[in-house]
């Protein structure tokens, strides 16, 4: 039997929590997102418009430890909750961000949502969005095309 998508997304999130993104900072994949994530995985930054995200997309196991590597090199601490909702076959992250900076010290929140779909079990396309109407939209139109 299949595991839930939303199971999937919630093994990668509590290893990137219990450590995980100090494998990305050395520049490897965790095993939670080698296995959760599909080879040709897509990022979309392109509607993020959170703090030190870069632009664009990144692509593929390489491109996952290229974004996270870079992002994470600004932050001296990244902790945060999450709610995950089912859409049909994709799966809402609602992310409560808490950042640290590492120059500074200071402390900014910061929410977001991720539309995450998948392919075989697997994530292939992760699209991060400023709040949870967006994705809605994002998640309808994907649907209806």
């Amino acid at each position: 039997m299949a595991e839930p998508n939303a199971e999937v997304v919630r093994r990668m999130y509590e290893a990137f929590l219990a450590g995980a993104s100090e494998e990305f900072r050395e520049g490897q994949l965790p095993a939670a997102f080698r296995e959760g994530l599909d080879p040709e995985v897509v990022w979309d930054m392109t509607e993020a418009g959170l703090p030190d995200s870069g632009e664009g997309r990144f692509q593929g196991h390489e491109g996952t430890v290229a974004f996270w590597q870079s992002f994470l090199s600004a932050w001296q601490t990244v902790d945060f909750n999450y709610e995950l909702e089912e859409i049909g076959d994709q799966v809402l992250g609602l992310i409560h961000q808490r950042l640290r900076g590492l120059s500074t010290g200071i402390e900014i929140p910061a929410e977001y949502v991720q539309l995450i779909s998948f392919r075989a079990g697997r994530v292939l396309y992760v699209k991060i969005l400023p709040d949870r109407d967006a994705a809605l939209r994002d998640a309808a139109t994907e649907r209806s095309s």
